[in-house]
């Protein structure tokens, strides 16, 4: 139990700068609301509300397997319920400063578990309703979108880390290229620990958008940074079908209005869509990367000549 009573401003504090639309509109006015009581007088972990926002997501799966619609309306309801005290136990531990490696881990191995037991339960249901063997084909791209969206999105930040850090490292060597020219008696000073020493000035005109690598997408799409300016001042990313909304319109969308197989097929290609202009994007990143890099090492070879 807490000590000093957290408020919902604190509460609201945990939040992620940015985060999927339906985190944001649907998930977070209701969540933050549920997890006050929970901050304040209990001493629930982030890895408990893990546990039981999966075991949630088993009930919902039991309710998809019946296949009715009534059924379907109940899992989809316990779906969402599932998926909100799946946001709450990042918000807890970020709140409350408690999150771990384990924690981490174990959040997303039982996310994508879960996303693959909710799928096939609820194909399967549709295959025992209607015969119709689709159903299984259905389960399997779900399963498969679900884990390749989650592989690139950590992939992509990857790749922009390596670039950064090559970055640094050639700025890095060109300081020291320029200062060498400048003064042939020019030596590294070392720091108490034995790490070397480089100060230099960084401009902080467009440094977020040199950082980012994204000099090639605004010159062949100018009103990206307005466009993504608008969505962040809202706290939402940019990427308007991700995972997240994937799984909404699969396992509660669809559900409810009752276009199950429309919802599963349309939701697919918007995902395809949105994964495919990620793609487009880490490649115009990778360009300007290149061309960033190509001119450092230009400048160095000059000082070294």
């Amino acid at each position: 139990m807490a000590a000093n009573k957290y408020s919902l401003e604190d509460i609201k504090k945990s939040y992620k700068k940015k985060d999927a639309w339906w985190t944001v509109y649907v998930v977070d006015p209701v969540a933050s609301r549920i997890m006050l009581p929970l901050a304040n007088y209990t001493n629930i972990t982030p890895n408990q509300l893990t546990l039981l926002a999966f075991l949630t997501g088993l009930a919902a799966a039991f309710q998809f397997y019946q296949g009715t619609y009534y059924s379907l309306v109940i899992g989809a309801i316990l779906y969402h319920i599932s998926f909100m005290l799946d946001c709450m136990d990042g918000k807890i531990s970020r709140l409350k400063r408690t999150g771990t490696n384990f924690g981490g881990w174990l959040d997303y191995i039982l996310d994508r578990t879960r996303v693959a037991i909710c799928a096939f339960s609820l194909m399967l249901g549709q295959y025992l309703q209607t015969g119709q063997v689709i159903y299984f084909y259905f389960a399997a791209i779900i399963c498969f979108l679900d884990s390749t969206r989650y592989m690139n999105s950590l992939l992509v930040y990857k790749s922009l880390n390596e670039m950064r850090k090559k970055i640094r490292s050639a700025e890095k060597t060109l300081m020291i290229e320029k200062k060498r020219a400048m003064n042939p008696h020019f030596k590294l000073i070392k720091n108490l620990n034995g790490s070397q020493s480089l100060r230099y000035k960084k401009s902080n005109e467009d440094t977020w958008v040199k950082n980012q690598f994204l000099g090639e997408v605004i010159t062949r799409f100018p009103s990206y940074l307005k466009l993504r300016a608008f969505f962040l001042k809202r706290r939402v990313r940019l990427h308007l079908m991700s995972g997240i909304e994937y799984q909404m319109f699969i396992f509660i969308i669809a559900p409810v209005i009752g276009y199950l197989r429309e919802g599963i097929i349309l939701s697919t290609i918007i995902m395809i869509i949105f994964e495919s202009a990620i793609i487009y994007k880490l490649w115009l990143q990778n360009l300007d990367f290149h061309r960033q890099l190509n001119t450092l090492n230009e400048k160095i070879n000059s000082y070294k000549s």
